[in-house]
């Protein structure tokens, strides 16, 4: 019975952090904010949703929603850094200050 609570409230939770993440990707400036809001929506949000389904579901789902849970943390940082990278590399503007990648800055 309190499983049921604790899976209900991670759904919840995680239903409610990937709404609110979806306004932070609208509101974010440029493409690397966006990255950032949207790799926190994905790690975090999924995260509880899938975690939820583990309390409320048999063993084996469970497992399998754990293993989604642990991909998604292994995955997550390499495609965000690719996504970054490449958008630096096509030349998208920064609002950032400081722009450590920059070919043409003094040392």
């Amino acid at each position: 019975m309190i499983a049921e609570y604790v899976g209900a409230w991670l759904v919840g939770a995680g239903i409610v952090f990937s709404a609110l993440g979806v306004f932070g990707l609208y509101r974010m400036p440029d493409i690397y904010t966006r990255i950032h809001a949207g790799a926190k929506v994905i790690a975090i949000g999924s995260a509880f949703s899938l975690l939820g389904v583990a309390f409320l579901s048999d063993l084996e789902t469970a497992i399998r929603a754990i293993a989604v849970v642990a991909f998604i943390y292994l995955t997550t940082p390499i495609a965000t850094q690719a996504t970054g990278r490449s958008a630096h590399r096509r030349g998208e503007t920064m609002v950032a200050v400081i722009d450590e990648l920059r070919e043409d800055r003094r040392s």
